[in-house]
């Protein structure tokens, strides 16, 4: 039965994989600003500067950000009286992590994204364009869809099942948990599949799968760091998916043969790709085999917009990303809680920086009790492989409240993690290390005159009342540096273990004050 895959218009379509390949074609500047506000979430703000489209489209063959196609296509849709036109534009990349308040607005108009199926439909189509230019085979429906349920992420089922396996292998509740891990050997992908699909894959076709994997997850290693939730390097958690889009389109149940057609087939292209000899197939291989890896990892965003064809117009995004603190970025990250996790003072943002002529971007705290550490040599920047950049921007500033990163030069990296580690104000630091220093010296005091005193007097006698006061003086600053409110969260985690280390001192010495009084070893009077 034939298929129609892709049920948006024909010509937009067209389009919008143009812009998406050719972003820097019309994207004249992109400037992102990411502030620091809480401990758990950053706000984006990105503006995208467009170029007049039709400008662009005129622009004639072998001049500097030529568009191929773009003016046949253009001149195919309709303008209303204003010169405006409606296309689905690509928006912005973002990474797979949850997203809060997202606000997007075109050309002074507020928009909204296209649903996430829509979204990896596109995706598709683009894979699919890139694969016929780097000389590969065609891409058959089947596997159009299995990339498109790759790109629509439905892993959040395999994360639970994972997460089932976890707790029932390394942290057993009871005997019968141990004796089930030892009598049978629990894969979590297959009883995610075995869960999810409409048929129990047989132990053959299983190994055949998980071996299709291991080649497919050895070529996506080599271009995006590893992630054990990402559908392109483990394109079994798309499998469900698949199963759902399949049903619904072909009227008919997903089976074992075809779903190991398409991931042979899909293996078949990608290990094509990476043995392109002709230069122009080689550079659009490449592309394609980079493009397939990184939409594992992040995803494009798509908005319905009427949008002026012979005048510029701004692009703007607002979001909120969740902060992970981690020591340093690797290519093999730790699902397991660590203790930086919790107490931890670096962050590490992702930021796209090759997706206009030119880009910017600016980190910033908001919490004036809080800056931004930076060291000379240290290796604050790193590109998307987790690896140092080599390359020099055309600027850069690092002060304790503000890193700024400028630059246009065309072989940059696409996407780049700063490192932004977080340290309290210098007076805020040393008030904290003060206060703790006095605690424990009076704690010292107390112990050494009340038992000291005691003893070395041979008349039993120890503190005094009075002596006693001006020892808990520092209680009165412990406590109040303890009852300071802070203004934000990320403070209160700059501030957490000095913090914690203060209250056990603070009652440590109101505790050792009451057992030194109940010893009599803390008399009344003079």
């Amino acid at each position: 039965m034939e298929m129609n895959y892709l049920p948006l218009p024909q010509t937009r379509e067209d389009i919008t994989v143009l812009l998406l390949e050719y972003q820097r074609a019309w994207r004249l500047r992109a400037v992102e600003s990411i502030e620091l506000s809480s401990e758990l979430w950053a706000e984006h703000k990105r503006e995208i500067h467009v170029n007049p489209l039709y400008s662009v489209a005129r622009k004639p063959h072998g001049r500097r950000n030529h568009v191929p196609d773009l003016r046949r296509l253009m001149d195919r849709i309709p303008k209303d009286e204003k010169e405006r036109v409606d296309l689905i534009l690509p928006i912005t990349a973002l990474p797979r992590v949850p997203i809060l308040d997202m606000h997007i607005t075109v050309a002074g108009e507020e928009v909204y994204r296209l649903p996430l199926w829509e979204g990896a439909l596109l995706h598709s189509r683009y894979l699919m364009n890139l694969a016929e230019k780097a000389g590969l085979d065609a891409i058959s429906p089947e596997v159009s869809m299995l990339l498109a349920a790759q790109f629509y992420y439905p892993s959040y089922g395999y994360e639970l099942k994972l997460a089932e396996y976890e707790k029932m292998t390394r942290y057993p509740n009871s005997w019968w948990r141990r004796v089930k891990f030892l009598c049978r050997k629990v894969d979590p992908m297959q009883e995610y599949l075995n869960s999810q699909l409409s048929f129990t894959p047989s132990d053959a076709t299983y190994g055949d799968w998980k071996k299709i994997q291991e080649d497919i997850s050895g070529i996506v290693k080599g271009y995006e760091p590893e992630d054990y939730k990402s559908p392109t390097e483990k394109p079994l958690i798309a499998l469900p998916q698949f199963a759902k889009e399949f049903t619904r389109r072909r009227r008919e149940i997903l089976t074992e043969e075809v779903a190991t057609a398409a991931l042979n087939q899909l293996r078949s292209r990608l290990q094509a790709a990476q043995n392109r000899e002709d230069p122009v197939q080689a550079k659009y291989a490449e592309r394609f085999l980079r493009t397939y890896a990184g939409f594992g990892l992040r995803w494009n965003v798509f908005a319905r917009c009427n949008v002026p064809s012979d005048k510029p117009f701004v692009i703007t995004v607002n979001e909120k990303r969740p902060i992970t603190f981690t020591r340093k970025r690797s290519k093999k990250p730790n699902r397991n809680p660590n203790a930086h996790l919790f107490v931890g003072k670096t962050a590490w943002k992702l930021v796209t920086f090759r997706d206009a002529e030119t880009n910017h971007v600016s980190i910033r705290v908001s919490d004036t009790a809080v800056r931004l550490a930076h060291w000379v040599g240290n290796k604050q920047v790193l590109a998307d492989k987790c690896m140092p950049t080599q390359k020099m921007p055309d600027e850069e500033e690092k002060t304790s409240e503000l890193y700024v990163r400028h630059d246009s030069f065309e072989d940059r990296d696409e996407r780049l993690w700063v490192k932004c580690h977080l340290r309290l104000s210098r007076l805020s630091s040393w008030m904290l290390t003060f206060t703790i220093g006095i605690t424990l010296t009076g704690l010292g005091l107390l112990w050494w005159r009340g038992i000291g005193e005691y003893h070395s007097s041979g008349t039993g006698k120890g503190l005094t009342a009075k002596d006693a006061a001006v020892i808990l003086v520092p209680v009165a600053f412990a406590a109040a540096t303890l009852l300071a409110r802070e203004s934000s969260t990320l403070g209160m985690r700059l501030r957490r273990v000095r913090q914690t280390m203060l209250l056990l001192s603070l009652f440590s010495l109101l505790g050792s004050a009451f057992i030194l009084y109940f010893l009599h070893h803390v008399k009344g009077g003079q």
